[in-house]
């Protein structure tokens, strides 16, 4: 073998367990070269290629134990895909956790929000606020007209109790009345416009300064239960049935009443039953129905003066009940 022969060093690479060899020679090396590569010994490497990357986690790179060749793998850890598996398992969890979790908060809410509207809902039944009661409807009240004897107007109260106790000294009756344009004083009540100033004419007798007066005592804003509103329909018959018959005795005229309708309409007002509301004005219509009474016996014309005064004081708490 010739010198140029002896000269050539050989390189092994094994890939993938099969070995190739590759031989160079000095001549081809570089002049400075050639001493370096004459002092080296034949060298092996091993490379082992991985077959799929696809399937692997991770690559690592080393030596072999004689540190002569890059050994380069790609292998799985152990559990990887059991770990990715988690992974991607663990967020659709929670989700469908959290899914779950708000939709029952919700519906709790959603109950106890049904269930307070629902206690709110029948809250007016059981107090009876809203769902009328038999016999409990808000009734309005009738118009009174009534036929007065006015003993004069004034732009204050204490002005009309001024002239009120003059003619209180006289015996005659009076009551006052608050209306929207001022304070009126009234003195007598009657049947008929004609009637009242018949009237007017005898208390001026007794010295007062009179007039006579149409009077309508309206429904205002203040409202009642039908079953007072009944009571004082009652009370309001009987009302025109006493100032006509008083009335008419003053001024010596005949009453039209007969005894038997009188009777019957007194009794009426008696069976009403108490009510806070009304009992003042049943009290007072009643008082003039017994001085009436009385004045079938004894004929004493101040019997018939006080029967007056307990119809004025009646119209005055219509009038406060009306809210007119």
């Amino acid at each position: 073998m010739d010198k140029t022969d002896e000269r050539r060093k050989g390189i092994t690479i094994k890939i993938n367990g099969k070995e190739k060899s590759f031989i160079h020679r000095e001549s081809d090396l570089p002049g400075p070269e050639i001493a370096a590569a004459a002092e080296k010994t034949e060298d092996s490497f091993e490379w082992i290629l991985p077959e799929d990357y696809g399937n692997h986690d991770e690559i690592t790179t080393g030596k072999t134990k004689e540190g002569k060749a890059l050994i380069l793998s790609h292998h799985n850890k152990p559990g990887g895909k059991t770990k990715r598996s988690f992974m991607m398992k663990a967020p659709l969890v929670s989700i469908i956790c959290a899914v779950l979790c708000g939709s029952l908060l919700g519906f709790i809410v959603l109950k106890m929000i049904t269930a307070n509207q629902g206690a709110k809902s029948i809250q007016p039944a059981i107090q009876g606020t809203a769902v009328p009661v038999s016999g409990k409807a808000s009734a309005a009240l009738p118009e009174l007209k009534a036929y007065l004897v006015q003993g004069g107007i004034f732009s204050s109260e204490a002005a009309a109790k001024g002239i009120q106790q003059r003619v209180a000294q006289k015996q005659i009756p009076s009551e006052i009345f608050k209306r929207k344009d001022g304070y009126y004083l009234f003195l007598g009540t009657a049947e008929s416009l004609d009637e009242s100033k018949k009237l007017a004419l005898f208390l001026k007798s007794y010295g007062a300064d009179v007039f006579w007066k149409e009077v309508d005592i309206k429904q205002g804003s203040e409202k009642m239960d039908s079953t007072s509103a009944a009571g004082l329909k009652e009370m309001v018959s009987l009302y025109h049935l006493l100032s006509g018959s008083s009335s008419k005795n003053l001024i010596g005229d005949k009453s039209a009443a007969n005894s038997e309708t009188w009777a019957k309409k007194t009794a009426a007002v008696k069976n009403l039953a108490k009510n806070p509301a009304t009992d003042e004005m049943k009290s007072d219509v009643l008082s003039a129905a017994e001085l009436l009474k009385q004045y079938e016996t004894s004929r004493q014309t101040s019997q018939l003066l006080q029967a007056q005064g307990k119809l004025l004081s009646f119209l005055a708490g219509y009038q406060k009940t009306s809210g007119s």
